[in-house]
């Protein structure tokens, strides 16, 4: 779901509010937990944790495009039928949107992966109707991997030392996005944005 505002500047049209997609997506995957768990501790047992009530931020959420790919060449791994995976340079200009900067936690902000598989792997499993679920379970291993690599690429996430309830609503319009409560260490965590020159 896109939710987009037209205007026109100089004669040239253009799109705001764009993020509130994001917003959208994450108010689905909410619903969706939701429904998978009438009570919240059954999904903070499970590590389902998406969105802390007292902070207000959200988990992380990984977005990632696919594509196919298919190369000719006998040495390519793009041309073989085994599971190949790789993951594009992360644009830090392009790659991350949000409604304001340097909050990872906030609703509004997405953070946008591409992966390439190759293509004759994937058509082969489909055709021959074979389990796919070993590749299924690697998909998902490499784009965890690749998103934890991003975001420590992006974000210094540390405990926000000796902060308890109180602080964190007496600062809450500065803190807002910036933290999230952590139930497995008790703590809540902090992201700091790193230096545009690192890279990913």
């Amino acid at each position: 779901m896109l939710h987009q505002q037209a205007t026109r500047t100089k004669g040239v049209r253009c799109f705001t509010n764009v993020y509130k997609q994001y917003t959208y997506a994450r108010n689905v995957i909410q619903e969706c937990i939701n429904l998978s768990y009438r009570h919240p501790e059954e999904y903070r047992r499970l590590d389902l944790r998406y969105r802390d009530s007292l902070t207000e931020g959200y988990c992380p959420t990984p977005n990632f495009f696919i594509r196919g790919k298919f190369f000719t060449e006998p040495d390519n791994p793009f041309s073989t039928t085994e599971l190949y995976i790789n993951k594009l340079p992360f644009n830090r200009h392009n790659d991350i949107q949000y409604q304001f900067p340097d909050r990872l936690f906030d609703r509004d902000t997405l953070i946008l992966m591409t992966f390439e598989v190759n293509f004759l792997y994937i058509l082969r499993a489909y055709a021959a109707g074979n389990d796919v679920s070993n590749a299924r379970a690697a998909l998902r291993s490499r784009f965890r991997k690749g998103f934890m690599e991003t975001l420590d690429g992006l974000f210094d996430i540390h405990p926000l030392g000796n902060a308890d309830e109180e602080s964190i609503i007496r600062n809450f319009r500065e803190l807002n996005g910036k933290v999230f409560y952590d139930d497995a260490s008790g703590q809540f965590l902090k992201a700091n944005p790193k230096p545009m020159s690192e890279v990913l």
